[in-house]
């Protein structure tokens, strides 16, 4: 649904046949999005998403076949890779060689030819945030008026970051306005993961934001109704997302730090404390009505435990999120299938990629 690219690529890209994609794979500095124009064979193809943890880096690899009634995705396989203390430290990559020897491990684990990935930048160096905007304005305009928005709402330079935008459904404010959402990254983030991923073999497609990732991830498995709204809860050892999707679209996010340790276990007291605070906020700020159905999912161990203390402090009922509903038999042991969600939803970003040219 949305990634982002630098304001350059996005330029050049526009300009570039299909044949000078397989030359400007190796001079092109970093790649956030590289058009495919010509659409892909009827064939099964496979897609592959590497998602970046503290402790680990997670890999899933799809199979996809093209229908007349959509896509057919079949699980192919999942692997995990655990990484040594200290090699990712918020969200920076720290120790290359470390990180690097994972990569080499997990692309061995996944056994999948496909050279092509999608993966995502997370943490302190990551903005997404919906702005309301005036209804039609002309490209150059826009683009001005998201200069103005990034100045006013980021501190750093625009030399650091890349940013990109897409123009949502009309705002429910007014008329005259519709819904822009605005994503930004540190450069240092987007470089880094774009190099190793080189140095491994593969070709970085897409560096999404791990937000949107898992959005995705979640409306492809539960496949939820027209009009209802789903609760997201991600706990990792460092964070717990709070995220609330309306028809595929997050309408409402915060991410707490929690800073767990490996070793230790859950903080249920904390986790359900902050959980039960932002769904109040995020009543009271949206004038939404209580969530209809509610996921936990993360990389932290024990997920299973928090359901009962979440459902009843939230009077509200989750469920931990599973692959099984999507994939039948083909799905991971459900344990498993949490900590790969993010990974889910960055192979399936690599589908709508090749089934057409991007918007934007």
């Amino acid at each position: 649904m949305r990634m982002l690219k630098s304001a350059n690529t996005k330029s050049l890209a526009n300009d570039l046949s299909y044949s000078l994609v397989t030359r400007f794979y190796s001079t092109l500095s970093v790649i956030w999005q590289l058009p495919i124009f010509a659409r892909q064979s009827s064939a099964h193809a496979h897609l592959i998403g590497v998602d970046f943890n503290a402790h680990s880096i997670y890999g899933v690899a799809l199979s996809y076949q093209e229908q007349a009634t959509g896509c057919d995705y079949q699980l192919q396989a999942l692997a995990k890779v655990s990484l040594p203390s200290g090699a990712i430290i918020d969200h920076q990559l720290h120790n290359h060689l470390q990180v690097f020897s994972a990569l080499k491990q997990l692309r061995r684990r996944l056994k999948i030819s496909t050279l092509e990935v999608a993966t995502a930048v997370r943490g302190h160096g990551v903005l997404t945030k919906v702005f309301d905007v005036p209804n039609d304005l002309a490209p150059d305009l826009m683009a001005h008026h998201v200069k103005q928005l990034v100045a006013e709402h980021l501190t750093e330079s625009a030399d650091d970051i890349y940013i990109d935008y897409e123009v949502l459904e009309a705002s429910d404010a007014a008329a005259s306005q519709q819904r822009l959402l605005l994503s930004a990254a540190h450069r240092a983030q987007v470089k880094a993961r774009v190099a190793l991923l080189r140095q491994v073999g593969w070709r970085p497609q897409i560096v999404d934001i791990n937000y949107h990732a898992l959005a995705r991830a979640v409306d492809f498995l539960l496949a939820p109704r027209q009009g209802q709204s789903v609760l997201v809860l991600e706990l990792s050892h460092e964070s717990l997302l709070f995220m609330v999707l309306l028809d595929g679209q997050i309408i409402y996010q915060r991410l707490q730090f929690l800073a767990l340790e490996r070793e230790l276990s859950i903080n249920t007291d904390a986790v359900v404390h902050h959980a039960k605070r932002q769904l109040q906020l995020f009543m009271s700020q949206s004038a939404q009505a209580l969530p209809s159905l509610g996921v936990l999912c993360g990389t932290v161990a024990g997920l299973s435990q928090l359901i009962s203390p979440l459902s009843t402090q939230l009077d509200f009922k989750l469920q931990v999120l599973s692959f099984a509903h999507a994939f039948g038999q083909d799905a991971p042991s459900d344990p498993a299938s949490p900590e790969f969600a993010t990974a889910l939803g960055l192979a399936l970003r690599v589908a709508s990629y090749r089934v057409a040219p991007c918007r934007i």
